[in-house]
């Protein structure tokens, strides 16, 4: 399910947030980051990362346990960015769900 696309940065007044109820079943993973990841330049031509880039990288690896899919898309991220200086923040948080319906 995709999101809304609002700042929560630097506001004050959040009550326009749109809520969005996703039903779910046990082992669901969710994945949640900032832009700062795909904007992030790198690789052999200094191209962006790209929200493909993650997307094909999850997919790739989403047979491995959890923990070490994590640990995989990020790391590949970092080798792919190498010396590269960071433009913007970068959140990767993920969980998956252990109980639902």
């Amino acid at each position: 399910q995709r999101g809304n696309i609002q700042s929560v940065g630097y506001e004050e007044d959040l009550s326009g947030l749109e809520v969005t109820k996703i039903p779910f079943n046990k082992g669901l993973r969710v994945y949640l980051l900032s832009d700062g990841m795909q904007d992030q330049f790198g690789g052999s031509n200094l191209k962006k990362y790209s929200s493909k880039r993650i997307v094909d990288s999850l997919e790739k690896h989403k047979d491995m346990p959890f923990d070490e899919e994590c640990e995989y898309v990020v790391t590949e991220f970092l080798l792919w960015k190498d010396v590269t200086q960071q433009v913007d923040d970068i959140c990767f948080f993920a969980f998956e769900l252990f109980s639902g319906s």
